[in-house]
């Protein structure tokens, strides 16, 4: 039986996708729009691997430790910026929480996904086309174009294209992609960058992020929050600064846009140390504003569906968006076994993992955009955003303008979403998020499966 897959996009949704669907699908396809990896940027960032994404992981065959060479985050730690006291201590955290570094978990996935048959079950490597910018999707036919004249034909359409997905706006015609008011600076440093330092420096630095004592920081100063965690076995160490858009140099969503070290390092001058000694290591940055979107009214239409920052994009308190993009590509293999992987009902397919995965990943997306910054500075923040955009310094964001059926439905949508979330306990709802496996959730989970689409 013949049955080909395009996945838009080389993230972690997309890659995670045709590894699961590799031994059933007659041929994949993954166009990547940047021309290199180097321009993927994967490698400028770390990534958190709670107990749910571990085990999707596994599942797919890539192995945290063995595969990705992620680290143990042992507890949280919350840390004055002043004087680096102990706030709080969460943990110890699950044996299955993770660090890694995004770069490690995308060779990792694209070797499971493009690379010889190692399970010798005959199945045919994933293809992944760089430069590949897709400028059409037809959902009804299954084609999509790209900008150097190329169609490809499919039976399934994955959009794993992110916060600026066209295959979402092929769709859901809306765009509701907003500014959240914050921007984030990100790194990634190695021990050779701070190796300089005095040595008692460099053992509190180990006693904090180093591979076999790895703790996520969190170094609160109001309007401004640090976060860093060692990410792989080599010692690397991942973190990242965010700060309103109003004390940031100009901002977009752009996740290969560079940042100015100048301006990142000016604004930790007050750090205690040992951590204003390590950043003033940090090599490079890179600088995007993060954005906010209310749970969609759909997924899906005709023969594609979107997953992961595409479909819920989210703020980073969580620490959950790629853990959930892998969930994503699980459900929708299950779902598509459960009708034989036949091209005549992959709608019947996305259907139902549209139902399955919505009310959990937009509860987690509510969890998430409602930050712990504090709803006054976050309104703030985001209204002086607005504002910003309106006087066209960023073409990209486009405000919300539904109106008739569809708005009602949306409004429904939300209001369902936040009444469901506002229900649970802060420590119900952690272990919610982080102990997901799919075979529990279609068994013991129905309250959160959608009998049916709302459109």
């Amino acid at each position: 039986m013949t049955f080909r897959v395009t996945c838009i996009g080389a993230g972690i949704a997309s890659l995670s996708a045709a590894v699961a669907l590799r031994k059933h699908a007659s041929s994949i396809i993954l166009l990547e729009a940047a021309g290199s990896i180097e321009q993927m940027n994967v490698r400028a960032a770390g990534l958190t691997l709670l107990p749910c994404g571990t085990t999707v992981l596994q599942k797919l065959g890539v192995d945290p430790v063995r595969d990705v060479q992620a680290v143990r985050v042992q507890s949280i730690l919350e840390l004055d910026w002043e004087d680096g006291s102990l706030r709080r201590e969460t943990g110890p955290l699950p044996p299955t929480c993770f660090a890694a570094h995004r770069g490690a978990l995308f060779d990792a996935l694209v070797k499971k996904a493009t690379g010889a048959d190692v399970d010798g079950d005959g199945s045919p490597p994933a293809q992944l086309l760089l430069g590949k910018k897709v400028v059409d999707v037809d959902v009804a036919s299954g084609k999509v174009a790209t900008e150097d004249g190329s169609v490809y034909e499919s039976d399934l359409i994955i959009g794993g294209d992110g916060v600026r997905s066209i295959t979402r706006r092929a769709i859901v015609k809306e765009a509701i992609v907003q500014p959240s008011g914050l921007s984030v600076y990100r790194w990634t440093m190695s021990p050779s960058d701070w190796a300089h330092l005095p040595q008692d420096a460099k053992a509190r630095i180990d006693d904090l992020v180093g591979p076999e004592n790895n703790h996520a920081n969190v170094i609160d100063a109001g309007e401004k929050r640090i976060v860093t965690y060692g990410c792989h076995e080599s010692g690397l160490v991942t973190g990242a600064l965010l700060l309103p858009d109003y004390e940031v140099p100009r901002t977009t969503e752009d996740w290969a846009s560079a940042g100015s070290l100048t301006h990142l390092l000016s604004k930790m001058q007050d750090l205690h140390e040992p951590f204003k000694s390590l950043m003033s290591c940090i090599p490079a940055c890179g600088l995007w504003q993060l954005r906010k979107q209310a749970p969609l009214r759909t997924w899906y239409k005709g023969k594609a569906i979107i997953l992961g920052d595409a479909a819920h994009p989210m703020l980073p308190f969580q620490a959950v968006a790629g853990c959930l993009a892998m969930e994503d590509a699980e459900a929708l293999q299950y779902c598509l076994g459960a009708v034989g992987h036949r091209p005549e009902r992959v709608a019947e397919a996305l259907s139902q993992t549209f139902c399955m995965r919505f009310i959990r990943c937009s509860i987690i997306q509510h969890f998430s955009n409602s930050s712990s910054f504090g709803n006054e500075f976050m309104e703030k923040a985001a209204r002086w955003s607005l504002e910003n955009n309106k006087q066209g310094q960023d073409d990209n964001v486009v405000p919300v303008t539904s109106s008739g059926l569809d708005h009602v439905v949306q409004r429904d949508i939300v209001e369902r979403v936040r009444e469901t979330a506002v229900a649970f306990d802060a420590r119900t709802a952690s272990s919610w998020v982080m102990g997901y496996t799919l075979d529990d959730f279609v068994k013991n989970g129905r309250r959160y499966i959608l009998e049916r689409p709302y459109v």
